[in-house]
């Protein structure tokens, strides 16, 4: 069996369930809020609701040519935040080592 992991990113909550062959019928699920917070290092956390470089509310925003601006003034598409909350659960997330990434997204 090969590990699989699904992710999802919701308004209020992103979460990631894997499965890997060590334990086929035990998934692990991981569950942030949807709160990305950028650090002036250029990584990134996701559910965390403090600093001056959070932003929420921005899955709708995915196609939106117009930023969304945090306290500090910073202005990031809704795509590309979707995109960081993504990478932030595949980091965290088991099956750690190499992988391939397909990322898909519902038309509508």
């Amino acid at each position: 069996m090969t590990a699989g992991l699904g992710v999802t990113i919701g308004w209020a909550n992103a979460v990631a369930a894997a499965i890997v062959p060590e334990r086929p019928d035990d998934p692990t699920v991981l569950r942030r809020p949807t709160v990305v917070r950028l650090h002036d290092d250029g990584t990134a956390e996701l559910g965390h609701e403090t600093g001056t470089r959070v932003f929420t509310d921005f899955v709708h925003r995915v196609g939106d040519p117009v930023g969304i601006l945090s306290e500090d003034g910073t202005s990031v598409t809704g795509e590309d935040l979707t995109a960081t909350a993504v990478s932030c659960l595949l980091h965290a997330s088991p099956p750690h080592g190499a992988a391939t990434v397909c990322s898909g997204h519902v038309a509508g």
